[in-house]
């Protein structure tokens, strides 16, 4: 009995984790299923980010670094952050129009420019907040 395709593709995760690489033509006599649905049940996977896909296989994804979040990210290097604000803040003058993307860093740089009199524009919602009070 032919397997739904969910089940076939857990099977053929479980098959690379454990074998560290699968090929289409193994796959295809393994679950009696055209060379087309593999490769089908491949891409899909990829597409997932379950797998990688090789020259006529797969291997797993390799995992890729862990992206500190935001909050760890505030913690760290606040002197630094400070003095990157204050150099930047001087160098700001009255009536200026900032475009300021989002992050802990420049997060320091808004705060350090909440007594400038400039225009702030900025993805970081908390930032917009921050620059709206007085200093």
């Amino acid at each position: 009995m032919a397997l739904i395709p969910a089940d076939r593709q857990r099977q053929i995760i479980a098959l690379i984790a454990q074998d560290g690489v699968v090929q289409v033509q193994d796959l295809s006599e393994r679950f009696d299923v055209s060379v087309l649905t593999i490769r089908r049940d491949l891409d899909y996977l990829a597409e997932q980010g379950f797998i990688e896909r090789t020259h006529g296989g797969a291997t797993l994804r390799r995992s890729l670094p862990i992206e500190p979040s935001y909050a760890q990210k505030s913690l760290e290097y606040p002197t630094e952050k400070q003095a990157i604000a204050a150099t930047v803040a001087a160098m700001v003058e009255e009536g200026d129009t900032l475009f300021i993307n989002s992050g802990s860093t420049t997060f320091e740089v808004i705060k350090a420019l909440r007594d400038h009199k400039v225009t702030i524009v900025t993805n970081n919602i908390d930032a917009a907040w921050v620059a709206n009070e007085e200093a």
